[in-house]
């Protein structure tokens, strides 16, 4: 099933993320660095995150913080499908090697 989010500006070159529709509306977050981890067979998605509003019931710690930053990462991958399917991706920081 695809995740539904709200985007909105936050800062000078940010966006909140917020998921519609889920266990976890009102929980507001802007993320950080994302890296992709090419690990022998498989990829390993790695990301930071900050909580910037919540007003939802769920405090997020212990194993809500697991399940939440499973739907982070959930959402991050079907971002990053459709950033590929629609040219949308920019790509900063590493080595160019051509």
């Amino acid at each position: 099933m695809a995740l539904k989010w709200n985007k909105q500006p936050y800062g000078d070159n940010e966006y909140s993320l917020e998921l519609k529709d889920h266990k976890y509306t009102g929980i507001k977050f802007v993320l950080g660095k994302v890296q992709i981890k090419d690990e022998q067979d498989h990829c390993t998605l790695k990301y930071d995150y900050d909580i910037i509003e919540n007003n939802s019931d769920f405090a997020i710690i212990d194993d809500t913080k697991k399940e939440f930053e499973t739907c982070i990462g959930d959402l991050l991958v079907e971002m990053i499908g459709q950033g590929l399917l629609n040219n949308e991706l920019v790509y900063y920081g590493g080595i160019n090697e051509n």
